[in-house]
């Protein structure tokens, strides 16, 4: 099984990563700022899901055969950039619900909903599949066997600290959007802006190639 000194190293490095605001705390604040910060949790926790089996793909060998066909990479990737853009419009739409008297009428989406839109970007995300795919057999002690066990047990890590660090960005922001609520007007700019920044996200990840 796996050694706790390399189990260790493995933690710390997760956390310095995690803990360095990118592109997942900025979606996380942008759902939290349009959806809530319950809404932004439940977005995490479907996030979450997706990079649980991307550890499990990757534990069986398909995270690396997806990292080395530039053709499942580009197809992966496409899908991500796509869905990104798909959630920064509808985030975009959503300001309109919010402008003016009409915060009462906002229907949040359905938490299944929002764990699914999550739920397809931790899974599209090719950034944590070459991570998982590259970084991960580093840690690994082959010769004490259970090669695949060693790999989930890792992948499983990184979801469960990404879980831990999001969240507390989404509780953040969805605190930030309660107190913006009482001024609409600035509410619905703060959802056009976070439509924006998804979006963006998105676009950038079209362009993203892996090094």
């Amino acid at each position: 099984m796996l050694s706790s000194g390399r189990f260790l190293e493995f933690v710390l490095l997760c956390w310095l990563l995690i803990i360095i605001p990118g592109p997942s705390v900025l979606f996380t604040i942008s759902r939290g700022i349009a959806l809530g910060g319950l809404g932004a949790i439940k977005s995490v926790f479907g996030n979450s899901i997706g990079l649980v089996v991307q550890a499990v793909l990757v534990s069986i060998g398909l995270g690396e055969a997806i990292g080395r066909s530039s053709v499942a990479f580009d197809i992966v990737r496409l899908v991500g950039a796509s869905y990104l853009v798909y959630l920064g419009y509808k985030t975009m739409r959503s300001r309109k619900l919010v402008s003016g008297d009409k915060l009462s009428e906002l229907r949040i989406s359905s938490s299944l909903q929002i764990v699914r839109e999550g739920f397809i970007v931790g899974l599209t995300n090719p950034k944590s599949f070459v991570f998982m795919a590259v970084v991960l057999p580093q840690f690994v002690v082959r010769n004490r066997g259970h090669v695949p066990l060693q790999l989930l047990i890792l992948g499983l890590t990184f979801s469960l600290l990404a879980f831990i660090s999001d969240s507390a960005w989404g509780i953040f922001a969805g605190n930030a959007r309660n107190w913006i609520a009482k001024n609409p007007g600035v509410l619905a700019k703060m959802t056009m802006s976070a439509g924006v920044i998804i979006i963006s996200l998105g676009i950038i990840l079209l362009f993203y190639q892996p090094k």
